[in-house]
């Protein structure tokens, strides 16, 4: 420290107890890494590897996923995967998206059933955003109350709605219902899920950026 910090008469103890001429203290050289000897240099501070959760350090590459590890999801056009009534998965873009094994698993997704798809417009929103991959589960077709599945719809392709099973007054009986999530029922009114062969349920939706 230069002694306009330690005023003079401080500066001078200094001076002598080290050994230095009078006025070493005020000389610029303090300042500068150069000139200075090393039992007068500030400490360095060493930077030491960050370790993550799994124990690997910050600055490693992180490991390569395996093929025992993660599967390859095929990613449907949502656009072009319905017409005329059928569901046709063979329709991929991409080619796919890498999910963990586990992760499937837990879910209760079989591998060879799991498809992703990208939400079209804004009919489940705050629950499934537009643009949002959703992963469905093809072997998952029979209708559970407030569940959220892919249907093939006759005349409008492939949606993603909640049906609800639920009393329908102007038909006087029990019914599915199409509901969108979205508060917006001028938008997006409830309706019967059409009785029509050519309406399919492709599959159950169980994930977005959560659990469905």
């Amino acid at each position: 420290f230069p002694s306009c910090f330690l005023g003079d008469e401080v500066a001078r103890k200094i001076e002598s107890a080290l050994g230095e001429t009078e006025g070493w203290m005020d000389a610029d050289h303090l300042s500068k890494s150069t000139g200075v000897s090393d039992s007068h240099k500030s400490a360095e501070v060493v930077k030491l590897p960050v370790k993550t959760a799994g124990g690997r350090d910050d600055d490693e590459e992180p490991p390569t996923p395996t093929a025992d590890e993660y599967v390859l999801v095929p990613q449907l056009d949502i656009a072009a995967s319905c017409g005329s009534g059928h569901f046709d998965d063979h329709v991929v873009i991409e080619g796919g998206r890498a999910f963990p094994r586990k992760f499937l698993s837990d879910l209760g997704v079989p591998e060879r059933a799991a498809r992703l798809i990208y939400a079209a417009g804004g009919s489940m929103d705050p629950t499934i955003h537009d643009g949002r991959a959703v992963l469905i589960n093809t072997a998952d077709t029979e209708p559970v109350d407030n569940g959220i599945y892919a249907i093939c719809m006759p005349h409008d392709g492939l949606m993603l709605k909640r049906l609800a099973y639920d009393y329908h007054p102007a038909s006087g009986a029990m019914v599915w219902i199409i509901r969108s999530d979205n508060p917006d029922k001028a938008a997006f009114p409830d309706r019967i899920l059409p009785p029509d062969e050519r309406t399919r349920i492709a599959g159950r939706a169980k994930w977005t950026d959560v659990l469905l």
